[in-house]
């Protein structure tokens, strides 16, 4: 996926946000079918479901978990992001008559 080291092009960024997205989409998804049968099947309400999920949204130890699960995640955005900023900036430079 990276080219000439660090760097990536734009195209191969933009393909990696559009299945990063694909991925969300299938989460939301899994999550709406998995609500859907709880409150169904009247295991939960939906205020205690709500309940539920904010507690564990505000759960240290779960965040930190979460977080540990998506680092690899985490690290190659920064640095795509970081290497196609970087050469953005490059490639706006005005051309100069100074040999590199």
């Amino acid at each position: 996926m990276l080219l000439e080291g660090n760097r990536m092009s734009l195209e191969q960024f933009k393909d990696t946000l559009r299945r990063i997205c694909a991925e969300l989409e299938n989460l939301s998804i899994t999550n709406d079918v998995y609500w859907e049968i709880l409150i169904g099947k009247a295991v939960v309400t939906h205020d205690a479901l709500m309940k539920i999920r904010d507690e564990a949204l505000l759960d240290p130890g779960r965040r930190e978990r979460t977080r540990q699960d998506f680092s690899d995640m985490w690290k190659t955005l920064d640095d795509v992001g970081t290497s196609a900023f970087f050469e953005e900036m490059l490639n706006s430079l005005p051309p100069t008559d100074k040999p590199n």
